[in-house]
């Protein structure tokens, strides 16, 4: 674990690289193992707590916050992701993404999408308390959640409500609603598999100590 100072030093340094666009997302340095799955866990919880279609908001996550994690070769929803002027930075931790967005506040940027569902500052001005609560990946997930709820409400379409999470305009709402739906189909063969591969594990595991259970009661009545 870094110390404070550490963090501090870390954090500058990191944000300054980002100012002077000496860093291109920082895809080398991210802390894959230590974050990879803190979008993953909030947002599991936050389908759960409003009912979600499993898997949903996990596949809008993808299209939103993806990153690609090349030791398990697969793409996951980063924490700590920044979209502002068309461009989505990746930080390694939350204190530099909080700085690099007070930065760009700082400078009159209004228009800033944060998080694992990317929910955007200026649109939802009243969504976080503030930077630290939006940049929660579960204070995040569930206000995203919320909002995904109350656009299916209103569309009676999760196709719809899809679209309209990005954008109400068809040119840019389509093509992204196509891309989540390709996403969602792939995270619910993979939910599937690990299903499935979980119901033979249990099988293997129930017919091997029902096999010892047999060959303990053989052996005792051999002795």
């Amino acid at each position: 674990m870094r110390s404070i100072s550490q963090l501090s030093v870390f954090t500058t340094v990191t944000l300054a690289l980002y100012l002077l666009g000496s860093v291109a997302n920082a895809a080398t340095s991210l802390p894959m193992a230590e974050f990879r799955h803190y979008c993953q866990h909030a947002i599991q919880h936050a389908e759960a707590s409003r009912a979600l279609p499993e898997d949903l908001l996990m596949a809008i996550s993808f299209a939103e916050a993806g990153k690609w994690d090349a030791d398990r070769q697969e793409i996951i929803a980063w924490p700590w992701t920044v979209t502002s002027r068309g461009k989505g930075h990746y930080f390694p931790d939350k204190q530099a993404a909080v700085a690099f967005v007070r930065e760009l506040q700082r400078q009159g940027v209004r228009n800033i999408d944060v998080g694992c569902l990317q929910v955007n500052l200026h649109y939802h001005p009243d969504a976080f308390s503030g930077l630290e609560e939006a940049l929660d990946p579960r204070t995040n997930a569930l206000y995203a959640a919320k909002f995904l709820t109350q656009l299916h409400r209103q569309n009676k379409s999760w196709s719809e409500a899809i679209r309209r999470y990005h954008s109400a305009d068809p040119s840019r709402g389509d093509p992204y609603q196509q891309r989540v739906l390709s996403f969602w189909n792939k995270q619910q063969r993979t939910t599937a598999e690990v299903y499935r591969q979980s119901v033979i594990a249990a099988y293997k595991q129930r017919r091997a100590e029902r096999q010892r259970e047999r060959n303990r009661k053989v052996l005792a009545r051999t002795r």
